[in-house]
């Protein structure tokens, strides 16, 4: 058990050699660790809605709450966010409103992430990785990391989207693993876990190790209580 995020690209789920997959991705965002992945292009926006509910409600926490579930918004994405809203399912990501936006921007409180520039997620998500604030071992997902290239706007692209077969059999890659693995930080970014204010990851070791930075019934978990009840009976030695 841990506190998790799950994190969706969705597609049409309509296959064939020119469709793209829909893709999830399950992060920790205690240890900072993805720990599943599911890529498909074959499966409807409003199917893939159900299934990624239903990874939100596998993936709870100790207390039985469900993951925290963000997607982009954006063309399937409206199909998969009216399923999630019939659902009555809650624990979901909304975009904040600007102080600098219209009244009638997107960026509003609205469920799900709206994409305007890919390097609003995959500059941070590039630094996550070189800084080790989130740990990747999806072989797929890195594959296509190394197929992004950065335009001449600054914008960065998938390269291989017409030259390179991807597995799962969508046809053409498509990089959608990665946009998911990047909305999945961005949604931890926003609970503040993976990093502190002067943008350093937390680095618990055996002396001040505390519960709520690691997972319930792990050992860290066990030392850190340990470590919380010496330091009460330390306490109890001092006063007068």
């Amino acid at each position: 058990m841990g506190e998790y995020i799950v994190a969706c690209d969705v597609s049409l789920g309509l296959g064939g050699s020119g469709g793209s997959n829909s893709c999830a991705t399950v992060f920790n965002r205690r240890t900072g660790k993805k720990v599943l992945a599911f890529t498909s292009p074959k499966v409807e926006p409003y199917e893939f809605a159900e299934l990624s509910i239903g990874l939100c409600k596998w993936f709870c926490n100790y207390r039985g709450d469900p993951a925290f579930l963000i997607w982009e918004d954006q063309g399937p994405g409206k199909t998969f966010r009216l399923r999630v809203e019939r659902s009555g399912f809650h624990n979901i990501y909304h975009r904040k409103a600007s102080q600098d936006s219209p009244l009638h921007s997107r960026h509003s409180n609205k469920p799900g992430y709206w994409m305007t520039k890919r390097s609003a997620i995959l500059g941070p998500y590039k630094e996550a990785l070189l800084e080790g604030y989130f740990d990747n071992q999806d072989r797929d997902a890195i594959e296509e990391l190394r197929q992004y290239q950065v335009g001449q706007d600054g914008e960065p692209y998938h390269a291989a989207s017409k030259s390179k077969t991807d597995p799962s059999g969508a046809g053409w890659a498509h990089g959608d693993r990665v946009i998911s693995d990047a909305l999945a930080y961005h949604a931890s970014l926003v609970f503040g876990d993976q990093t502190t204010s002067n943008n350093h990851r937390k680095k618990p070791n055996v002396m001040n190790v505390r519960e709520g930075d690691v997972s319930r019934e792990s050992f860290a978990w066990r030392r850190a209580q340990y470590l919380k009840e010496r330091l009460a009976k330390l306490r109890q030695k001092t006063t007068w």
